[in-house]
């Protein structure tokens, strides 16, 4: 359940082969993440990406860095649709959920229609 956390996601729909499924990335505050490989049926499939991670605090927030093996994307196309959000749960907010988006978000993270484009040259 890291997605209830401080977090940050990245959503990334890179395989080719078939779009409706999606590479999700999370990282939060305390340096815990996962990996997974969904799709509109399937949630919270295993998927080891490789994926490294770092995170360092300041006295005004966090910064979170992770990296992940192109190789992780076995499907990879030149465009690749993603999202990113960020999840602010504090426990000093006693249930308030802040959401912010890179997308304009009508339905949910994936969106695909309202989704950024990442081009790879």
């Amino acid at each position: 359940r890291l997605w209830m956390d401080d977090v940050v996601e990245v959503v990334l729909f890179a395989d080719s082969l078939n779009p409706s499924t999606y590479h999700h990335l999370f990282l939060n505050s305390a340096g815990c993440w996962t990996d997974s490989y969904d799709s509109d049926s399937r949630i919270g499939a295993k998927w080891n990406s490789g994926m490294t991670t770092s995170v360092s605090h300041r006295r005004d927030g966090w910064t979170g860095t992770f990296e992940v093996p192109l190789a992780a994307f076995p499907y990879l196309k030149d465009e690749v649709q993603f999202e990113v959000a960020r999840e602010r749960n504090l426990q000093h907010d006693a249930g308030i959920h802040h959401l912010y988006n890179l997308s304009p978000c009508a339905n949910s993270f994936n969106d695909q229609d309202n989704l950024a484009t990442l081009i790879l040259k």
